[in-house]
């Protein structure tokens, strides 16, 4: 697991989708995670990565709750996180 998987959103899909909507969808699924991904890096703030989950129309509170409910996995199930040669972070045992 990468740390920033509780942290990822979805693209949206829909079987009535047309080839501009799976566009649409895929660009801001990209823009989002940019943001996720550099408050992540301390580059944004907080309000920059919930402002655009609101313009894209996701609710800003449930994707809050994920992420805790996520990392509360996490944490309840003794996952550790630590660096190897490629820069990754993965989960190891407990020593």
């Amino acid at each position: 697991m990468d740390l920033i998987d509780p942290f990822m959103t979805f693209s949206e899909v829909h079987p009535d989708f047309d080839d501009n909507d799976s566009l649409r969808s895929s660009r801001e699924l990209l823009e989002r995670q940019d943001a996720i991904d550099r408050w992540l890096r301390g580059e944004t703030s907080e309000e920059e990565v919930l402002d655009t989950l609101s313009s894209q129309g996701l609710n800003p509170d449930t994707y809050v709750d994920n992420v805790v409910n996520e990392v509360q996995y996490i944490i309840d199930n003794g996952i550790v996180y630590a660096s190897n040669d490629s820069g990754l972070l993965l989960p190891s045992s407990h020593s």
